[in-house]
């Protein structure tokens, strides 16, 4: 038997896309409707070996199974090889939808490490680290056996998934393959660079990213290709021109262009340094490291909604079009970092506050739609 867990996450609810399932299982010590007690006896038997930052055993954990099925039922190759790409999918529609600036609704890459562990009898189980020629086989014993949660998953926020973004990603995999190739690297390198461990570099996360968005917008190796294409994919209800930006960023000359392609054009253009081993560049830079970065956290999945719209498997939603009229507005900021005026707890920052701005800004126009709709003016009765 095979156990398929997500030992640092507890979902939200039980996620389904295709024929794979994310079952959350919030206390492992009390029953569960959807496991019979065999089955939960080897979940536990598997998770007694997974412990928090504390020591403690972990309390919660999330199985990855095919619908219809045991959790804990043999497996082919192909359909393990099947489980780990549908985990990284669902990885990144949790990222593409985590809140920033000190949200409790956050997440990363690391949360969703996938075991896959077979079970041994007799406190048994077998273990399978990577080495560099491949994967290392042992049996070890459950006794004693202690596999500690990394520090980044200590920042613990609600595991929630982009679900149709989910499914929208399955259907791309299944309905259209050869593109698809190119999305499976582009979310692979993106997941890759949103681990929070402190054993990948800033400069590797910005090469990974920088790779992600040439491969998802089939991109030359150019800076200024590949801001071309950022510009025409991500359309905001209203553009920041460079001539208008606080930042006042490097446009090559054409203050008339968007302050989203200059932004995309200084990130490669960075690149292209830390790809070939410099990792302090003396280029004049309109945002600093930590800026860059989380600006591309934030617009490459916005793109990649774009994208899988155009292709006719999702459908942008209001807050995925908040996103989008906001991007260029955060990346205006002087310091977008900072604490907003009148801080009003937990999850308040500026880029709340510009989302929340572009909502009623959506709302308003809607408003006015309706109100037009109506010959303008709203009955008289009485």
């Amino acid at each position: 038997m095979i156990a398929q867990v997500l030992p640092w996450m507890v979902a939200a609810k039980k996620y389904v896309a295709g024929e794979i399932e994310l079952l959350p299982i919030a206390n492992l010590e009390t029953d569960h409707d959807e496991l019979d007690d065999a089955e939960l006896a080897a979940v536990r038997n598997v998770m007694s070996s997974y412990r928090t930052l504390q020591g403690a055993p972990v309390p919660g954990c999330t199985l990855v199974q095919f619908s219809g099925r045991s959790a804990l039922e043999d497996l082919t190759d192909e359909e393990l090889d099947t489980a780990r790409t549908m985990v990284e999918l669902a990885c990144f529609a949790s990222l593409s939808r985590r809140a920033f600036f000190g949200s409790l609704d956050y997440a990363n890459a690391t949360r969703f490490t996938f075991y896959q562990q077979r079970l041994g009898s007799g406190g048994f189980v077998t273990l399978a680290p990577r080495v560099r020629e491949g994967r290392a086989l042992h049996a070890q014993s459950t006794t004693g056996l202690a596999i500690s949660e990394p520090i980044q998953v200590a920042v613990k926020g609600r595991i929630r998934i982009d679900e149709p973004l989910w499914i929208a990603l399955c259907d791309l995999r299944s309905g259209f393959p050869e593109p698809y190739r190119r999305w499976h690297d582009a979310i692979l390198g993106f997941n890759a660079a949103n681990t929070d461990s402190d054993d990948i570099g800033p400069e590797a996360e910005w090469v990974l990213m920088a790779g992600s968005f040439q491969r998802l917008l089939e991109a030359q190796s150019k800076a200024d290709d590949l801001a071309d294409a950022f510009d025409r994919a991500l359309t905001p209800a209203e553009n920041v021109a460079c001539a208008q930006s606080a930042r006042r960023p490097n446009c090559k000359g054409d203050d008339s262009r968007n302050l989203r392609w200059a932004w995309m054009h200084e990130f490669y253009r960075l690149r292209n340094e830390y790809a070939h081993g410099k990792r302090n560049s003396a280029q004049n830079q309109a945002w600093n490291q930590q800026e860059h970065l989380i600006l591309a956290a934030i617009a490459f999945p916005l793109v990649a909604k774009v994208k899988l719209q155009e292709l006719g498997y999702y459908t942008l939603t209001d807050s995925d079009s908040d996103r989008i009229d906001s991007f260029e507005c955060l990346a205006d900021q002087e310091d977008f970092f900072a604490e907003p005026p009148g801080m009003k707890g937990t999850g308040d920052s500026i880029y709340s506050r510009l989302l929340s701005e572009a909502s009623d800004c959506r709302a308003r126009e809607r408003m006015i739609a309706a109100l037009d709709s109506n010959g303008g003016s709203g009955s008289n009765e009485g």
